[in-house]
């Protein structure tokens, strides 16, 4: 079974939304034709970052997002930032070929990124 990788970057409220979504999807599809893994998260508090790790099952964390979408096999890249940081991520993780998950303002952002 294929397995999909998952960079999470942020580790608050909603991005704890989003891992128990990841790690629960099997509870409202039967039969996935992939597998859901929880790559990588990362946010600046170490004390958050630690404490969602574990409590996910996260393969590992990083308090950098820049040094990980390089080290780290990434398939889709999950932004719960505030809004005002999700530009930069984009331009930089765009590079990469990766698959994007971004909530809030993708409009605004497409236009950002047309500059």
């Amino acid at each position: 079974m294929k397995k999909i990788n998952i960079l999470l970057i942020g580790a608050g409220r909603i991005a704890e939304q989003h891992a128990y979504a990841y790690r629960n999807q099997n509870i409202f599809y039967d039969k996935m034709p992939f597998e859901i893994n929880l790559q990588c998260l990362v946010d600046k508090n170490y004390q958050v970052l630690n404490k969602v790790k574990k409590k996910y099952n996260f393969k590992s964390a990083s308090r950098s997002w820049k040094e990980v979408i390089n080290k780290e096999p990434i398939d889709i890249v999950d932004i719960c930032t505030p809004n005002n940081s999700h530009y930069e991520i984009i331009k930089i993780a765009s590079k990469k070929k990766n698959l994007f998950i971004v909530k809030n303002h993708f409009l605004i952002l497409l236009r950002n990124l047309k500059k």
